[in-house]
């Protein structure tokens, strides 16, 4: 059972840019002997009791992201920590630490 801590992030569209942020469920299950990932339906339970059996199957559920019209909470910069390590999204890719400018794009 893993949990997803998603980045809402910009995405360039023929239309303009768009700030999306993730819609889809918090909680998934994934079998790595079948690489099969889905979400969980009841998001409550301390154990999962449902299976996730159909070889290489992701769930659409999870792949469900939505435009942020509420234009007060957009970031440029959003800074996540997991087990120590900081992970950072910025658009439009750089971001200045101690007044040197960083590219962050792969």
């Amino acid at each position: 059972m893993l949990e997803y801590d998603t980045f809402s992030h910009w995405e360039e569209t023929l239309n303009g840019r768009k700030f999306m942020v993730y819609a889809g469920p918090t909680f998934v299950i994934y079998n790595e002997t079948n690489d099969c990932l889905a979400q969980l339906n009841d998001q409550r339970a301390e154990l999962a009791v449902q299976s996730c059996t159909i070889p290489k199957l992701r769930d659409e559920a999870l792949s469900n992201w939505v435009e942020n019209v509420d234009k007060q909470y957009v970031q440029a910069t959003i800074v996540k920590q997991l087990r120590g390590v900081n992970y950072v999204y910025c658009h439009p890719g750089y971001i200045t630490v101690e007044n040197e400018k960083k590219d962050l794009r792969l």
